[in-house]
């Protein structure tokens, strides 16, 4: 950069065109260097206002301030709707079943009160457990579980 003129008080005219001479090109290089730091600053801007909505940065390079946008509410309430058809899985038939453990409340959930006889319609709940059971044909020999694949 052109340093000032030593002399900006001109007292001839001689003296007043170099020094306007020497403020021009001072002025032209400064414009030069104002145009390279703005363009500078409008890429750094762009850098700064990425994150993972708006550019292919995962969202782990998120800063934390940076808040997610939510789904707006359908009015629906969460879980089935009405009239859909659930689907559970079948429960198998008490024949098939090694092990059936009933389970009685003491008290009333609601009420807390004591409950007196059998429900005529109980909840029925089926629990598989693969691991912890024996081959049936050689109760001697425990399941092996053989895993594939790499790890």
């Amino acid at each position: 950069m052109t340093p000032l003129p030593k002399n900006l008080r001109p007292t001839t005219l001689e003296e007043a065109l170099v020094v306007i001479e020497q403020l021009l090109r001072i002025i032209t290089e400064q414009q030069t260097q104002i145009a390279t730091l703005q363009a500078r600053v409008a890429t750094l801007e762009a850098r700064l206002g990425q994150n993972s909505q708006n550019s292919s940065r995962p969202p782990s390079s998120d800063p934390p301030t940076v808040a997610r946008a939510r789904r707006s509410p359908s009015g629906r309430q969460p879980g089935g709707q009405p009239g859909h058809e659930g689907h559970q899985r079948m429960l198998l038939p008490e024949e098939q079943i090694d092990t059936i453990v009933p389970v009685k409340p003491r008290q009333c959930r609601r009420g807390g009160g004591r409950l007196a006889g059998a429900d005529a319609a109980p909840y029925r709940h089926q629990v598989t457990e693969l691991l912890a059971s024996v081959h049936r044909d050689h109760p001697d020999r425990p399941i092996m579980i053989t895993r594939i694949g790499r790890s």
